[in-house]
Order: C-alpha cells, then sequence, then structure tokens
C-alpha cells in the first residue's frame, strides 16, 4: 500500500477513529437514556402498584375495624344485661338457693 502524504494518512486515521468514537458514545448515551426512562418507568409503576396493595390493606383493615365496634357494641349489650341486678338476684335465689338475710343476722358496722 502506497501512502502518498504520511501526515495526511494519519490525520484520516484520528479522524475515522473520532467520528466512531463520538458515534459509540452517542449511543452509549442513547442507551444510557433508555436504561433512565424504563428505570423510571418501573419506579412509577412500583410506587403505583404499592399504592393499590395499601389501599387494599386500609379497605380490609376498615372492614375489620367496622366488625370489631359491631361486635363490641354486642359485647357491651351482653355485659350491661349479665350485670343486670334483677338477673343477679334471680341467679342467687333460684339456681345458688341464697336467701335474704334476716334483720338479727345483720350487723351494722360504724364509722
Amino acid at each position: 500500500m502506497i501512502v502518498p502524504f504520511v501526515a495526511d494518512w494519519r490525520h484520516s486515521a484520528v479522524k475515522v477513529h473520532g467520528s466512531s468514537f463520538r458515534y459509540l458514545r452517542e449511543g452509549a448515551l442513547f442507551l444510557l437514556f433508555i436504561i433512565l426512562v424504563i428505570l423510571l418507568c418501573l419506579a412509577f409503576v412500583g410506587t403505583r402498584i404499592e399504592v393499590l396493595r395499601t389501599g387494599y390493606r386500609l379497605s380490609a383493615a376498615r372492614e375489620a375495624n367496622r366488625t370489631l365496634l359491631h361486635e363490641n357494641s354486642q359485647l357491651l349489650v351482653e355485659s350491661a344485661t349479665l350485670k343486670s341486678p334483677e338477673r343477679v338476684e334471680r341467679i342467687a335465689v333460684t339456681e345458688l338457693g341464697m336467701i335474704y338475710p334476716d334483720r338479727n343476722q345483720v350487723i351494722q358496722l360504724s364509722e
């Protein structure tokens, strides 16, 4: 191969190498940009999925709260019914065989 001007050959080689490097650099930057866009999209989708999951958990917690409040109100009514003096007296007399004491069986303490 005969090269008439050595300086021109080196200059053209550097030019070809420089333009190849520029295309490589632009391609790498474009690939980096695409990867960044994909990562941002994945992050956005991930946050939306987490929002949906949190919404479902919140809905389930609200339903459980409603159920527990209803059960609590039923238990309060049942507790009040079981504590009623009439019921306690009836069970004491009929089931336990208790009777009211006579006056002479009661001792009053003075303060």
